[in-house]
């Protein structure tokens, strides 16, 4: 059965289901440790293999936004 409206719109379980619950906020942000500019700047890389590498480096080596298209730009 599809979740029902319930009071002031939220999403609630009909009769009979379990309850529907929440996402733990960060739980959910366990896949994304870039921040979103870093994430909006590797989309427009089309090479898919170009474009994780330099996801792995900057979440690993933890750069900024400015040292991802520093790295970038000078083609390493």
């Amino acid at each position: 059965m599809l979740p029902v409206s319930g009071p002031a719109g939220f999403l609630t379980s009909s009769p009979g289901e379990a309850p529907i619950g929440q996402t733990d906020s960060a739980e959910f942000r366990l896949g994304f440790v870039l921040s979103w500019s870093h994430y909006v700047f590797l989309m427009n890389i089309e090479n898919r293999d170009e474009r994780s590498f330099y996801e792995i480096e900057s979440r690993e080596n933890q750069w900024s936004l400015s040292e991802l298209r520093r790295q970038y730009n000078s083609g390493i």
